[in-house]
């Protein structure tokens, strides 16, 4: 059994400083993000509808380059069996026994729109976490994906999940690798630690190879909720960076004018879980950087859903605690030829009852943009419009700034203990807006 220790970053790390009583907060608006172009044309695409088997005919397809294997998914039920194939069930006739393979240094292509509706996906790359006699908790049994898999721009429509498992995503849990260029239609997913269309859990391989997700988008009808760390890209990224990725749902209101998308932490005291860290694009990246590997985030779009959670809610990300190599900060901000931007979306905490406040006590933090953070950081060239934070107590939820009165206020939720954020060309701003629901 591998057993690796994790830090509490994906978890809670929330700070005790007050008990708050009815706290609202929201957030209505959607942020964008430019992403890489491909050229591939999909729009014609063959689409390879999923009938609940699993192939390993891929294997046959595969080239090797400079020494690096490259390999062809052509059906849905080979997508299936990169699942089987990593997760540990596949049989190899040599071994005479089910083994697992990370693909580490290995390609993964996909050449076909696959529809997985109708059938339950099981998530490329697997684990299951424990708690410590200390409380720490210990991620056990992990067979992650070690390779790249490039979507080639072609969409996987129908992913639904709703075991509520650890590790919920298209991919469950991956390290040292790289998702890129896919495009996730129609997604409904409930899972506990570690929740998001594209990946729940990255994290790095051996301190060596930061996990990086590129190039993705989700889109459609878009439900995704889970217990800790959650995200419309990715859950909780360890030494990860999520870059020109997109969320913009399609679905719209329903007929009370609620969102039908969104991302939800939910609070279940019986699993001692606390919804907490929830972001349009990732519920927690973090882990304090060494210098050789330095998490990222940029050119990113939230649009149409409903973000909720009961701590470190925001509509790119929940939260960050991220500390530069040699000083340098972790930033939310855009490349030279992308936007990051916040519109059409509702960012909100969602659980402050009594019973909730008796069992853990600290700020409630919510933003625009940004949930919360632990260090210094930057966010750099966003816009945020049609945004609107909702609250019920100024002291207890910090949207901008204490007062609320900032020209850029709701970007970020802030508390005095917390590390400084800085708005830098950001423009446009929330509506801020008392509820005592």
């Amino acid at each position: 059994m591998f057993i690796k220790k994790m830090t509490l970053g994906c978890v809670s790390v929330g700070i005790a400083i007050c008990f708050c009583a009815g706290v609202t907060a929201y957030a209505t608006g959607s942020v964008t993000m430019a992403f890489a172009d491909d050229d591939s044309d999909t729009t014609t695409a063959t689409t390879s509808s999923w009938d609940g088997d699993v192939s390993y005919d891929w294997l046959d397809s595969a080239t090797t380059t400079d020494g690096v294997t490259t390999y062809t998914i052509a059906s849905a039920d080979e997508l299936a069996g990169l699942a089987s194939y990593v997760n540990g069930d596949y049989e190899d006739d040599d071994e005479d026994e089910d083994v697992s393979y990370s693909l580490s240094g290995s390609v993964v292509n996909l050449a076909v729109n696959v529809d997985l509706s109708g059938y339950t996906w099981t998530p490329i790359g697997t684990g299951d976490m424990d708690f410590s006699d200390s409380g720490d908790p210990v991620l056990e049994d992990m067979l992650p994906f070690s390779g790249t898999f490039n979507g080639g721009g072609y969409t996987i429509s129908g992913l639904t999940n709703k075991k509520v498992a650890n590790y919920t995503g298209l991919f469950g849990y991956i390290s040292g690798a790289t998702i890129e260029n896919v495009t996730i239609q129609d997604v409904t997913l409930s899972g506990s630690h570690g929740v998001g269309a594209v990946v729940g859990w990255a994290d790095d391989a051996s301190g060596d190879t930061s996990s990086t997700i590129t190039g993705c988008t989700v889109t459609g009808t878009i439900q995704i909720q889970g217990y800790y760390s959650v995200g419309g890209i990715l859950g909780c990224g360890e030494r990860s960076s999520v870059t020109n990725c997109s969320v913009e749902s399609t679905a719209g209101t329903d007929s009370d004018g609620d969102y039908v998308s969104y991302v939800k932490g939910v609070f279940k005291k019986m699993l001692e879980s606390e919804g907490d860290n929830a972001g349009g694009i990732a519920g927690f990246i973090g882990v304090t950087q060494n210098t050789k590997l330095i998490s990222q985030m940029y050119n990113v779009t939230v649009s149409g859903l409903e973000v909720s959670g009961t701590r470190q809610v925001g509509g790119i990300l929940g939260y960050t605690d991220v500390e530069g190599a040699d000083g340098e900060e972790f930033t939310i901000t855009t490349s030279d030829s992308g936007t990051t931007s916040v519109t059409d979306c509702y960012v909100r905490i969602a659980h402050h009852d009594t019973e909730f406040e008796t069992v853990y006590s600290g700020k409630f933090y919510v933003g625009a943009v940004l949930g919360s953070t632990y260090f210094d950081m930057t966010i750099s060239n966003c816009s945020i419009s049609g945004v609107t934070v909702g609250y019920s107590d100024k002291d207890c939820v910090y949207a901008g700034d204490e007062t609320n009165n900032d020209a850029n206020a709701g970007y970020y939720g802030l508390s005095a203990t917390d590390g400084t954020v800085t708005l830098d060309n950001c423009t446009g701003s929330a509506t801020l807006v008392k509820d005592d629901a």
